[in-house]
This record gives structure tokens, sequence and C-alpha cells, in this order.
């Protein structure tokens, strides 16, 4: 909108004074928001985070000066998919809110605080995610009112075996051993998958040795890498000993199905004895000797040959 420009004479003066206004553009700040309006691309509703996506859109919203409720609604609705509009269906209409739809899909889609408390304490291990993100993870659903020791309680609990007990001699912050944790699991990572793939290394491996750590009381970074050391050569020779162990299992197996396969050959190659026609089965085994007659049974013995 333009503004005309404004004369005034100033009297009182010699000579009069004359100012003059300059005419003036005025953009309303509706006008800022449509035009900013077609370029939010929010991205689709994450339905396992939803207090963190609508961080993400408030920040969106915030770099492109979007700031009344209907073109958030908007951006919001355009990034939901059938289940979400439906789960905010009875709050759309012309009285729509931004806040009473970011509340009621935030309700909707957020784990309950004991459901999060109860996968926290569940035994189990960290999975494929490194020992930091665990953490992280963790404080997500961490609930109210638990100490930080609590949670490194928690959290010591899930790691694999190697890694908790190299971070059970460490001290300081619970990131600062998510950290050292991180190199340690990484570390025992690469030792497992050099194991496996290659051969050379196992055999090399075999002969590695527990490091010695350095003489005098050497301090926690040291230590530490004193540690990180042991764990790396340890996952080697586990790795060499399962090696050893399947082959030895591999040829015991091959050694006991030839035996026997061996055992099944002869004992088919052999002719099965022949019954003697009339006899009982104590006769035509033992003969003479049989003490055991079952009839009918036509063996006639030396005595009753010559009576």
């Amino acid at each position: 909108m333009i503004e005309p420009s404004i004369t005034v004479a100033v009297t009182g003066g010699n000579p009069p004074i004359t100012t003059t206004t300059m005419a003036t553009t005025t953009t309303p700040s509706a006008y800022v928001e449509t035009a900013s309006f077609t370029h939010v691309r929010l991205p689709g509703f994450w339905h396992n985070s939803p207090t963190q996506w609508f961080t993400h859109a408030d920040a969106m919203f915030a770099n492109k000066r979007i700031r009344s409720g209907l073109p958030r609604v908007n951006h919001v609705l355009e990034a939901l998919d059938e289940d979400g509009v439906r789960t905010i269906a009875d709050l759309l209409g012309s009285d729509a809110t931004y806040e009473s739809i970011r509340q009621r899909l935030i309700a909707a889609y957020s784990i309950p605080q004991a459901t999060c408390f109860q996968r926290m304490i569940q035994p189990g291990g960290m999975g494929d995610r490194a020992p930091s993100r665990l953490l992280r993870d963790m404080r997500e659903i961490y609930p109210d009112g638990m100490t930080e020791s609590s949670l490194l309680a928690f959290w010591l609990s899930k790691l694999p075996p190697p890694v908790r007990t190299v971070i059970a001699g460490l001290t300081g912050s619970v990131d600062f051993l998510a950290e050292r944790a991180d190199r340690v699991w990484e570390a025992s990572q690469s030792s497992e998958i050099s194991a496996v793939t290659r051969d050379h290394d196992l055999r090399e491996s075999q002969h590695i040795t527990r490091p010695i750590p350095p003489a005098g009381p050497p301090d926690q970074d040291a230590r530490f890498l004193a540690l990180e050391n042991a764990i790396h050569a340890l996952t080697a020779q586990v790795a060499s000993l399962a090696t050893s162990q399947a082959a030895a299992l591999t040829r015991t197996t091959n050694d006991r199905s030839t035996r026997q396969q061996r055992d099944r050959s002869r004992s088919q190659s052999q002719p099965r004895p022949i019954i003697t026609a009339g006899w009982c089965y104590y006769h035509d085994q033992y003969g003479a000797d049989a003490r055991k007659c079952r009839d009918p049974c036509t063996y006639v013995s030396a005595t009753q040959k010559n009576p």
C-alpha cells in the first residue's frame, strides 16, 4: 500500500521551515507468510518420534517466518498419512488450531513412559547400535526423577561383556564413558571381521600374546589403551580357536561317517547263515551245545541216534 506524501510548514522561524514526508510502501505480514508458504516442505510424519518431528517442523516454520496457525496446519496435514489424518479428523475445520493438532498427534503416537521404562530394564543387548547411540536412545525414554547413576547402571548392563569389563574400570561422566565404549566396541568389531574373513590373519593371531601394560602405575588413558589392545588380541584368538575347533569337529564327524559306512558295507557283504530246516533257533545257533529247545524241532542228538 502506497502512502501519500505530506508537506508541513512550520512557522515561527525566519524564513519558515518546510518538511516533507516521502511516500512509503507497507507490506502486510500476511503477504510475507503467503510468499514463503510454498517454500516449506516438511518430511513425512515420524510415527515413532512425534515429539522430535514437531521440533523439526517448528524450526522450519521459524526459518520461513510462518507464524499464523492455518499455514502450519496445512503443512502438517500434507505430511500426514491416512492413519495420521484419521487421528485428528475431529479437530479439522474452520476452527482447527495447530497446537491442538500437535498435542493430539504427540499423545497418540508417543510411547507411554511406563512402557519405555520396561524396555529399558528388560534383559537384552544393544543390537547393532554403538554404545553412544544406545545411551542417546535410553535418554529419550528415561523416566523423570531417576538419577544419572541409575541410567549408567542400566546402560552398562546392556553392553557386550568385553566392552563392559573395560568401561567398568574407568571413571568419568556417562558421555565420556560412552565415547570410550565406542572405541572398544569398534575395535572388537573390526577384530571379529578380520578374524573371519582372512585366514592368514587367523594363523598370525595364534601367536599374539596379551600385551603387557607399561611399567609403573599408568594413568587412565594408558590403562585404557592397554585394555583396548588386549580386547583386540583376545577377540582374534577366540575367533582362531573357534575356527580350529570347527575344523576338528568336521574331521571327527567325517571319520565317524566313513567308519559307519565301512562297517555297514562289511556287514552287507557277509552272507547270512542259513537256518537248518526243521531245527529251532537254539539248535541252529549252538548245535549240540544248545541248552534249550523249542518245538517244533527235528534236531537229533548223538545219544538219540545211538541209543
